[in-house]
């Protein structure tokens, strides 16, 4: 017996006040579990949990709703065999988790928190959400014992044992999973991060990259309407790395300025796409550069079982191309995944007010970029750029022909006819036929003069292409507003 009381508490921290469920006035849950775990803390808490669960209803309207059952958890940690009772019980009954807003969740309470669930309608979700704020914490277990001499090999043995058993019950709670398809609740190399971390020294979720990787949802921070080019990169990189298991050294943008990989673009591939998509190349370490389709529309959100509207196609090495239509494998993720992964959670709400203040013109920016060709082969895919609003498709090059047709700004459109059409306006600048021959189809030997003069020519509405709108309006648009 005296073996196993060694045992039980393996996991205490700090000493602090026993746990304690008491309700609370919170929108992110209703009831806060505080306090050191303790032996017969899992009789008593699920008792109150049970007592105090909140019940499904229905709404003024007459909707038929489900409530909030997530429970706030601010603990130090404590028993493991009663924190994996805790957290099978919250587990198979449905109670969310949440770390708020300076709250601490370690060691035993840590265990708890990843078996955070939601009741969605006939099946169940992941529900564990940690504010940027909080302070969420793993170690390995610690066996403690009084310092005496003659230890009985039985007693050894039986704390061996007793030790093997803890492991083997988290294990197996860990490999559950919410519903077929869905991974484990705990990956197995959070679980090799926990093993490697002990005392004091914890494996604490302090990086976007940590939350991302392990799948834990953040709060804390205002979400941005817009990303940019730049933003998209970042999502495509940590999508592949997180999905893949690859290290995410060397990719975001904290330390250099962005530059977009080549064919990097922005778009809407139909008429009735209310916000643009972006086409970027990851920087993952692959044995080849793997383009990304990111689709960030918050029209999305509500549709979202557990906050991943982020749609990224690429992130498990599958073609995607947002110029040959291709996005047929778009997996989701939660908007966390537009920020650097080396990012501090504690930084989070200004990097994405930043985002929200950037946005706008670094996709303007990309607009202006230098043209990379002239000369569009047919069937090209080409965005419209530069306008507030839309552009005008005309029967014949010059702004002085009849309108046929309109293009929204990011709306994709298709080059009909190979090549480039010169206006006939007489102030047009000087060899703008033969510089957009010499740039052609952007594999000669155009110098940088080359381009600045062909930027010249676009700028003054020189050279027309002919195209076509995905509601099959065709007509002439001037390359100043296409890319």
């Amino acid at each position: 017996m005296r073996v196993f009381i060694f045992i039980i508490t393996l996991f205490s921290a700090l000493p602090a006040a026993a746990a304690s469920l008491r309700q609370v006035d919170n929108p992110a849950c209703f009831a806060a579990l505080e306090g050191v775990i303790e032996t017969g803390d899992f009789a008593r808490i699920s008792a109150a949990l049970a007592e105090n669960r909140p019940q499904d209803g229905v709404n003024d309207d007459g909707h038929y709703f489900i409530p909030n059952r997530a429970v706030c958890l601010n603990s130090p940690g404590g028993s493991l065999p009663e924190a994996i009772q805790l957290a099978e019980y919250f587990f198979d009954n449905q109670y969310g988790t949440v770390v708020d807003d300076d709250a601490q969740c370690l060691s035993a309470c840590s265990i708890i928190f990843m078996m955070g669930t939601e009741d969605y309608a006939d099946y169940n979700i992941v529900d564990r959400k940690l504010h940027v704020n909080g302070t969420l914490g793993f170690h390995r277990p610690a066996f403690s014992a009084p310092d005496r001499d003659g230890y009985s090999a039985r007693e050894l043995e039986k704390s061996f044992e007793i030790a093997i058993d803890a492991t083997l019950l988290f294990t197996q709670l860990a490999s559950r999973s919410v519903r077929r398809s869905t991974g484990p609740m705990i990956n197995i190399g959070l679980m090799e991060q926990m093993f490697s971390h002990h005392g004091q020294d914890f494996y604490f979720i302090d990086t976007i990259d940590k939350a991302g990787r392990w799948d834990i949802a953040l709060t804390g921070f205002e979400i941005p309407k817009e990303i940019s080019l730049r933003d998209a990169q970042t999502a495509c990189d940590n999508a592949i790395n997180w999905t893949m298991g690859l290290e995410s050294s060397g990719t975001g943008h904290l330390s250099s300025p962005y530059e977009a990989f080549w064919n990097a673009r922005i778009g809407k591939p139909r008429s009735d796409t209310v916000d643009p998509m972006f086409q970027v190349y990851s920087r993952a370490n692959l044995h080849s550069v793997i383009p990304c389709v990111v689709d960030y529309s918050q029209n999305a959100a509500q549709y979202s079982e557990e906050g991943d509207w982020v749609h990224i196609c690429g992130a498990n090495e599958e073609f995607c191309s947002l110029t040959e239509n291709e996005q047929d494998n778009l997996r989701g993720f939660r908007p966390e995944v537009i920020l650097p992964s080396a990012l501090k959670l504690k930084q989070v709400p200004a990097q994405m007010a930043a985002i929200s203040a950037e946005a706008g013109e670094l996709n303007k920016a990309w607009g202006r970029s230098d043209p990379s060709q002239c000369l569009l082969a047919k069937d090209t895919k080409v965005s419209v750029v530069n306008v507030s609003e839309f552009v005008n498709l005309r029967e014949r090059p010059g702004f002085d022909a009849e309108v046929v047709g309109t293009a929204g700004r990011h709306l994709m459109l298709e080059v009909t006819e190979k090549g480039a059409f010169l206006n006939n306006n007489p102030d047009n600048p000087p060899n703008c036929g033969p510089i957009c021959k010499t740039v052609g189809d952007g594999y000669g030997n155009a110098t940088e003069d080359d381009i600045s003069a062909l930027k010249q020519c676009l700028n003054a509405n020189a050279i027309w292409y002919k195209v076509r709108a995905p509601d099959g309006a065709e007509g002439f648009v001037s390359g100043k507003y296409l890319r």
